[in-house]
């Protein structure tokens, strides 16, 4: 950015010194550049993103202006050099048609854009390697074709061994392998996932945060093996949960109490105080599927809708068939929320395989609104 800001500013001054009314024509070319990129430009964060091409289509008008003007100048003061300039114009004016052409088959859709991006950049283009395998999950999803999975984790795989992995990224591994019905790799996948939100890696800029929403209380999942504790010992609890909190192995009498304090707070509604504590809990026992579950209620009933999601996707890949029921449930719920309808039919039918009794009016208000996005699509 400093080396292209300063070769118009030598142009400006070379101008200045030969040929005032040049120097005009050359202020007002770049002026109109410059305004136009002021309203798109991202100057508080822009990083790279000054130098993207994307930001100046319009704005390239100034600098046509500035082009067209002294080629006009070429015209009238050599006249021995018309034929030849308007041959070389209109060559490069086809060339540019014909690489234009070329950019809309690269441009065709989010696949062949990002893959001409790797295939440009290979092991470079990171983020295309992400967006790519987000959009192969997502293909997955919507086809059930195991095979776009595959082909997501290829791309995953890149920043794998790269190292450049987030937590989003473990997620979607995760639900790919659990997709490919690999529900070990998925299981190690979703526990890498924790590890680095524990560690607060992997919280990136635009995460999605929607508004808090409670899951209906006619249809808000318990669980059938715990019994809410209406008088958790929260004071003499204090120390013990500031010498568990980071320890992956604790006594298993305090985790006992940290639990039932957890459930506790989760029923009370205190969800704020429910998410510290299972975040520990996972700390000390990321096996246990109760605490992503209710880690998901907490999350879900405190506007974290996307964590949550993924909380309950990760608690379906154990074999505890009364966590899947009521995770299923409320994924179909989450997903209603952010308007996914496909995916919130999906789980639901899920959730009544596993004997939860879905409301025959929550079904059909979701069938009928993920078939009218079908037919929309």
């Amino acid at each position: 950015p400093f080396i292209a800001t300063l070769l118009p500013l030598s142009l400006l001054f070379i101008t200045y010194k030969l040929n005032k009314k040049i120097f005009w024509v050359v202020a007002f070319g770049f002026g109109f550049f410059l305004s136009n990129l002021i309203f798109v430009l991202q100057f508080i964060s822009c990083g790279a993103a000054i130098m993207a091409d994307r930001y100046s289509y319009c704005a390239y008008i100034g600098w046509l202006f500035m082009i067209a003007y002294l080629l006009n100048l070429v015209r009238l003061h050599f006249p021995q050099f018309r034929s030849s300039l308007v041959i070389v114009l209109t060559l490069f004016s086809i060339s540019l048609g014909v690489l234009c052409y070329g950019r809309t088959l690269a441009w065709h859709d989010a696949e062949s854009l990002l893959t001409d991006a790797i295939e440009r950049y290979p092991k470079q283009a990171l983020l295309s390697y992400k967006w790519r395998g987000n959009f192969y999950l997502d293909k997955a999803y919507k086809t059930n074709d195991p095979s776009f999975a595959s082909k997501a984790l290829d791309d995953y795989h890149i920043l794998t061994l790269l190292r450049s992995a987030d937590r989003y990224v473990w997620r979607n591994i995760g639900k790919a392998y659990s997709l490919l019905g690999d529900y070990n790799k998925a299981d190690e996948a979703f526990n890498m996932s924790t590890q680095l939100e524990a560690m607060g890696k992997g919280a990136l800029a635009g995460d999605p945060a929607n508004q808090a929403t409670v899951i209906p209380a006619d249809n808000a999942p318990v669980n059938p093996n715990q019994q809410p504790n209406n008088n958790p010992q929260d004071t003499t609890l204090t120390n013990q949960l500031s010498a568990a909190n980071g320890k992956q192995k604790a006594d298993p009498a305090t985790e006992k109490k940290i639990n039932e304090m957890a459930f506790s707070h989760v029923q009370a509604g205190k969800f704020e105080a429910a998410l510290a504590e299972y975040n520990i809990l996972l700390k000390m026992n990321n096996r246990n599927p109760y605490y992503y579950f209710y880690r998901g209620v907490a999350k879900y009933s405190t506007g974290k809708i996307q964590d949550a999601i993924t909380d309950w996707e990760v608690s379906m890949v154990f074999n505890n068939t009364e966590v899947q029921k009521s995770a299923a449930f409320n994924l179909a719920i989450a997903y209603d929320t952010i308007g996914n309808d496909t995916m919130a039919v999906r789980y639901a039918k899920d959730a009544q395989k596993f004997g939860w009794d879905v409301k025959p009016e929550y079904m059909a208000k979701w069938q009928k609104r993920a078939d009218a996005q079908k037919r929309k699509k």
